[in-house]
């Protein structure tokens, strides 16, 4: 697996896993807030009577939060029933002295209501921006797991070919207080001369020869082969021709 692959699955993995749990509890915490954004857009006012004050079981600087229950009618003339939390000592009071409450509803959904100036999800939306950061982690994490198995594709079903070692190209990335290099690298695919890249702490010194793995019909597929095996031959510009194979050696391309 290449240096960027393993460490996109870690990143992708830590931040995937952050942004999707911390979003989930949230959720179970304080509610979907949903019901308060479209509430915001299209929410319509009215009076209510409340039926029923309960507790919650949580508090807001030491005030127990409640739950008030209320009855409205809504434009389509039905009566409606719903419920709001909130921890104003005024609108408790109002709630368990059946006093009317102003409300705001949907009305394309009328069970959807909250008493004025008021939230149905105890967390605001803004504590829901990790779920941005879980996207992303979780793009990085697809696509360094799609690269890990094309990687594997490649070293199962690969052709080997001889190359040699160009140049190493340095990066700003470090592995263990080590620089990763690019080990940029030359083989003769099927067409001509292809140029490949590996990024590692451990590169091959330039100018050795060195195995390459590629797909069959695609070059730009390729991959060095693990632990850098000397060729049988150092390929040069002028010389990448068919190397007589070794015993046991894995095909060239001529």
């Amino acid at each position: 697996m290449g240096w960027n692959a393993s460490l996109g699955l870690l990143l992708g993995a830590v931040f995937g896993g952050v942004g999707v749990f911390v979003p989930a509890l949230l959720l179970v915490i304080g509610g979907p807030p949903w019901h308060d954004l479209i509430l915001d857009m299209r929410a319509k006012r009215t009076t209510a009577t409340p039926t029923v004050v309960s507790g919650t079981g949580s508090s807001v600087n030491d005030v127990q939060v409640m739950r008030i229950s209320f009855r409205y009618r809504a434009e389509d003339g039905r009566t409606h029933q719903a419920a709001s939390t909130t921890a104003s000592r005024d609108l408790i009071e109002r709630g368990r002295g059946h006093g009317e409450l102003d409300i705001e509803y949907d009305p394309d959904e009328p069970s959807r209501a909250r008493i004025a100036g008021t939230r149905i999800s105890v967390i605001p939306p803004v504590a829901y921006l990790p779920a941005l950061l879980g996207v992303v982690g979780l793009v990085v994490l697809a696509r360094s797991a799609a690269s890990a198995l094309r990687t594997r594709r490649i070293y199962r079903r690969g052709v080997a070919v001889a190359g040699e070692v160009l140049r190493h190209d340095a990066t700003a990335s470090s592995e263990n207080d080590q620089s990763v290099i690019d080990m940029r690298y030359r083989f003769r695919g099927p067409h001509g001369d292809v140029e490949g890249g590996w990024k590692t702490v451990r590169p091959a010194p330039v100018g050795a020869a060195l195995w390459i793995l590629h797909l069959p019909g695609r070059p730009d597929q390729n991959v060095p082969a693990m632990g850098w095996p000397t060729a049988p031959a150092t390929p040069t510009a002028t010389t990448m021709k068919q190397t007589p194979p070794t015993p046991g050696a894995p095909k060239i391309y001529s």
